[in-house]
């Protein structure tokens, strides 16, 4: 496996938001070999399980007939967490689940004929990367999936693949992977709606259930939207977006939250969200993300801050005292909303909550890298990083914004870091 590094002045590009393409594909191309190394661990933290070795063993045989069709299914987001899952909790009959998931949508797409042994669980069976079948209470024990060129037979159901390896139309209770495709000025984001798989339940938030027929629509309608704006105000992260982004986990919405959004170190390429209330917001998010998904993956390169310090901090964005650690990621993500604010300063639909949300971000900004400069936890190659952040504060700060919204900023910092020491005083 290729050894993947980055140099300190790499580094500062990426914290300065100057990352060449050639940079951004170095991090992407790590995340790739990180999963696929997670996976050869999976595969041997439970070679000696019979069920899973025969899965493993049709799977492997399904990559040496296909290898660029397989490939492309273990860069599904959701395999590293799984990985982690099989080393953490080798008994669990999910994990054997997924395996055999696995090893059924590997051979569909191989055009293998054979039969994989696979247990429902919880009444469900889940290909990843395809779709799941819900299955009657008298299907509810093991079974043998019977796979003849592409085509997988189970439970009275017949699921197919097409030719563009996205899975076929609803058979029975056989519901597919649903895709989400926008095109705007030639630039197109494809990203696949996951919310059946149980992998998904690894942002330590609710996951909403199966979205409706209206519900995809409203998704569909705002990702429609906040591509056109990224798009036309941000080109050069719209690309990127374009690039790593593969699956949207829709979240529960839950009474009286804002939208919540989230990234897991183990699902590169993955982003938890709940429903978008609009285009703007959702773009917002997504940059959000992306930066999160840019922190993870320099952190599995260098080591930016020694973890296990007692230390305590004010992020402005958060009610709870945070590590070192988790401000310079909140940092990272939160220069991605002021970034995102700054270019829809220029789109009049927005521009007033622009203003605002801008002038709050900065003046958070500004209390978050005045900490992490002074912060013992961070590390010669973190020194260096949070440079390049702080070379990012100067061009928003020029940002000429009206008066009223810049004092409302500073009074609301103010309250919160009030509050702030408040709470974490008791």
């Amino acid at each position: 496996m290729d050894r993947i590094s980055i140099t300190a002045a790499d580094l500062a590009a990426i914290a300065a938001g100057t990352a060449s393409p050639a940079l951004v594909q170095v991090l992407h191309r790590a995340q790739h070999s990180k999963s696929k190394l997670m996976f050869r661990l999976a595969l041997r933290a439970q070679e000696r399980h019979p069920g899973f070795a025969l899965a493993a063993r049709t799977l492997l045989d399904a990559e040496a007939a296909a290898p660029a069709a397989i490939a492309e299914l273990l860069r599904e987001p959701f395999i590293g967490v799984w990985a982690g899952r099989c080393v953490e909790r080798p008994l669990d009959p999910a994990v054997l689940a997924t395996m055999q998931g696995l090893a059924v949508a590997a051979a569909m797409r191989a055009g293998l004929t054979v039969d994989v042994p696979i247990t429902a669980v919880h009444g469900q069976v889940v290909l990843p990367a395809t779709g799941a079948l819900t299955l009657p209470e008298y299907g509810r024990g093991p079974m043998t999936a019977k796979i003849v060129g592409g085509r997988c037979e189970l439970g009275g159901v017949t699921m197919t693949v097409d030719a563009d390896f996205h899975a076929g139309r609803d058979g029975g209770s056989w519901r597919y992977r649903r895709r989400i495709r926008a095109v705007s000025a030639d630039c197109v984001l494809d990203v696949a709606v996951e919310d059946q798989d149980p992998v998904r339940d690894c942002y330590g938030m609710p996951v909403s259930d199966p979205l409706s027929h209206a519900d995809r629509r409203h998704w569909s309608a705002q990702i429609a939207g906040a591509w056109d704006l990224l798009v036309a105000f941000h080109p050069q992260p719209a690309t990127e977006i374009g690039e790593y982004l593969k699956v949207l986990v829709p979240l529960a919405d839950r009474v009286g939250d804002a939208s919540l959004s989230a990234t897991s170190r183990d699902a590169y390429g993955a982003v938890a969200l709940t429903a978008p209330a609009d285009s703007t917001t959702l773009a917002v998010a997504l940059l959000h993300e992306r930066q999160h998904a840019l922190c993870n993956a320099v952190l599995d390169l260098v080591p930016l801050v020694r973890t296990g310090g007692q230390a305590r901090y004010f992020a402005p964005w958060r009610r709870d005292a945070r590590p070192a650690d988790g401000l310079l990621h909140g940092t990272v993500a939160f220069f991605g909303v002021a970034d995102g604010w700054a270019g829809f300063l220029q789109y009049p639909p927005a521009q007033r909550l622009a203003e605002q949300a801008l002038a709050d971000t900065r003046e958070q900004l500004m209390v978050a890298m005045d900490q992490l400069e002074s912060a013992p936890e961070i590390t010669r190659w973190g020194r260096t990083f949070v440079a390049g952040l702080r070379s990012r504060v100067r061009p928003l700060m020029d940002i000429e914004l009206p008066a009223v919204a810049v004092d409302r900023a500073r009074q609301r910092l103010a309250d919160r870091h009030m509050q702030w020491r408040e709470l974490t005083r008791s």
